[in-house]
């Protein structure tokens, strides 16, 4: 399903991003969000593909160069 996502990725970040996807994504975790949290099925889905898309957006390495060049602009202001 996030084939093109992923296959931008270098095989150890990839590895990485699929094992914390492998643990969000677990059935406990699903359990947790509707039993502790008391989301709905939709609501529980919405959180899993908000959450998901933003690992996957912060992980590409353009991404993350942008995430950086924000970062290091607001400490500019900050000066």
């Amino acid at each position: 399903m996030y084939g093109p996502e992923l296959s931008i990725l270098l095989e150890p970040e990839r590895a990485q991003l699929l094992i914390g996807l492998d643990i969000l994504t677990a059935f406990e975790r699903w359990g947790r969000m509707r039993e502790d949290h008391g989301l709905s099925i939709e609501a529980a889905r919405d959180v899993w593909i908000d959450v998901i898309g933003r690992l996957l957006f912060t992980a590409g390495p353009l991404n993350r160069l942008r995430l950086w060049s924000l970062v290091e602009s607001g400490c500019e202001n900050m000066s």
